[in-house]
């Protein structure tokens, strides 16, 4: 008997695998079309800056000269901008509250509302006419950052501080975070910033958490000097009460107090008169 094997279509993959070959070099070609358009126009652009620099070299030569000139003409006839600075150092996290102020003083004096400014920063109105801004920056170097980092990775548990590397607790870490800042006035004229920097310190102190946090730390406080002057009082009357024994005979306070030691049939009697406290 013969077998009937089944026979294989290799006509239609050959027909498939040549469609595939077809498709994949037709991508390749529009990719090479689509970047070689790219090319010629940038190219075309980059010959065109050049004819046009050239045809009008000596007119964008007079223009920059003249806005050079323009500019150094208003330097010297605008008035001089004078700065003072202060350095903050935060004992609360109040670093959000600080930059809040500066952005509400800020927008006061871009709409030019003295009044508010002059009653917010405790100065005269006609004062308030020579602040031009106020800035502040945080006061950090790279050893302070360093610092910080291994100080918050003892902080947590050892299976969350490997997880977190240098790069990306700076990233994550705000600009009001920092203990220390600067705090800048721009003026147009001098200007006595001393007071102004004492308000902004003075309103920053009033705060809400700065207020709670502040009796937080205080009634701790308070408790502690309470159980330390309770020890004291304690303390003072256990002493009087060890004193007065001390000052009685021995014998009126009780005869066979006396401490007796017995070696090898020999008694030796040790009389104590003398007991520390401390």
């Amino acid at each position: 008997m013969s077998k009937k094997l089944p026979e294989t279509n290799s006509e239609s993959g050959e027909v498939d695998l040549g469609q595939l070959f077809k498709m994949i070099g037709s991508a390749f070609e529009r990719l090479f079309s689509l970047i070689g358009n790219l090319l010629y126009k940038l190219f075309l652009s980059f010959v065109w800056l050049v004819f046009f620099v050239r045809k009008h070299f000596i007119k964008l030569v007079i223009a920059a000269a003249l806005t050079f000139v323009l500019a150094m003409i208003k330097d010297s006839l605008s008035d001089p901008i004078y700065k003072s600075s202060a350095i903050i150092k935060q004992n609360y996290p109040t670093g959000e509250n600080l930059y809040d102020l500066v952005d509400y003083y800020n927008a006061l004096i871009s709409r030019k509302d003295s009044t508010s400014l002059a009653e917010a920063l405790g100065i005269p109105q006609s004062s308030t006419l020579n602040l031009v801004s106020f800035d502040v920056d945080p006061m950090v170097g790279e050893n302070v950052r360093i610092k910080n980092y291994d100080d918050y990775l003892k902080s947590l548990d050892s299976s969350l501080s490997s997880d977190i590397d240098y790069e990306k607790y700076i990233e994550n870490t705000q600009r009001q975070d920092y203990n220390l800042q600067k705090v800048s006035i721009r003026t147009i004229n001098t200007f006595e910033s001393r007071l102004v920097f004492q308000r902004i310190v003075k309103n920053l102190n009033s705060s809400d958490y700065f207020t709670r946090e502040q009796e937080k730390d205080i009634n701790e406080l308070e408790n502690e000097r309470s159980a330390i002057l309770r020890s004291l009082e304690e303390s003072d009357s256990l002493q009087e009460t060890y004193k007065k024994i001390l000052e009685q005979p021995l014998d009126e306070i009780n005869p066979g107090s006396q401490t007796s030691i017995t070696i090898q049939g020999q008694e030796n009697k040790l009389d104590t008169k003398e007991y520390e406290l401390y």
